[in-house]
């Protein structure tokens, strides 16, 4: 199911999830990341270490920025008769933007702001979201807002899918202001040799539906890895708070503090 949903997903917003890089975390997360990730035919695999990856997502809410949304459902053909109503309706929510993140204590040089529309083909239903650049928008703006959305169009649903001679159709104006705040770093540390031995805890015999079968396996300590071990699969790595089970023809290794599994 884990790898129905991550394909689903990806394919419907045009993505092949062999292009991509899984980055498990969580407490569970890092356990399935394996098997789903040979299922979808992922390149490799990211696991945080040193008790990052089950807190991942409060580090990830404490370095994230400070979001304010705005939108407007104005519909009207694209390009407008009137392109200074269209100005006029993202300069209204831009203004609006600015001004409560401001009270949220950013200053203008911390600030970003980011317009987005809703545009579909005439006498179709779906509509795309597409990006729309900032400024005054002029015929040189909108000629670039149109290849967009046939592009991207075309590449969620194909290159003949779209009806172009009908015309375009504006359904939402959207505004995205963003504050944004210090982050925090994750240092790198040096490379260290690739024998893992120190870490090694024991080892035991586990079953991999998989393979129908159990198989002797090695535990290690995936505290104690240090960046630039590899790791031969079949392998177990404990560590504080998650699990990360390595199937056969798997190698692990840390070329910096983030755990790297790649596929043999």
């Amino acid at each position: 199911h884990m790898a129905d949903a991550i394909r689903f997903h990806a394919v419907q917003r045009g993505y092949d999830p062999r292009d991509f890089t899984i980055f498990a975390f969580g407490g569970a997360g890092p356990m399935h990341a394996v098997g789903f990730g040979e299922e979808i035919g992922a390149r490799a695999i990211v696991v945080p270490l040193s008790g990052l990856s089950t807190v991942l997502s409060a580090f990830g809410i404490c370095n994230s920025d400070v979001v304010r949304d705005y939108f407007s459902s104005i519909g009207m053909p694209f390009p407008p008769q009137d392109l200074g109503r269209l100005n006029e309706i993202y300069t209204v929510m831009e203004d609006r933007g600015k001004e409560e993140i401001a009270m949220d204590g950013f200053e203008e040089r911390d600030v970003e702001i980011q317009r987005s529309a809703g545009m579909r083909y005439h006498f179709q239903l779906t509509d795309v979201d597409i990006a729309v650049p900032g400024g005054v928008l002029d015929e040189e703006k909108v000629q670039r807002t149109l290849q967009e959305f046939d592009r991207r169009y075309a590449e969620l649903y194909g290159e003949h899918a779209g009806f172009k001679e009908s015309g375009r159709d504006l359904i939402n104006e959207f505004v995205r202001v963003v504050g944004r705040t210090p982050k925090g770093r994750i240092e790198e540390e040096e490379l260290s040799e690739p024998d893992p031995s120190a870490a090694r805890k024991g080892e035991r015999p586990v079953f991999f539906p998989s393979l129908g079968e159990r198989v002797h396996t090695i535990l290690y300590d995936g505290d104690a890895l240090r960046p630039g071990n590899v790791v031969p699969g079949p392998a177990v790595l404990e560590m504080t708070g998650t699990t990360v089970v390595v199937l056969s023809l798997i190698h692990i290794s840390e070329p910096t503090r983030p755990l790297y599994i790649s596929y043999a």
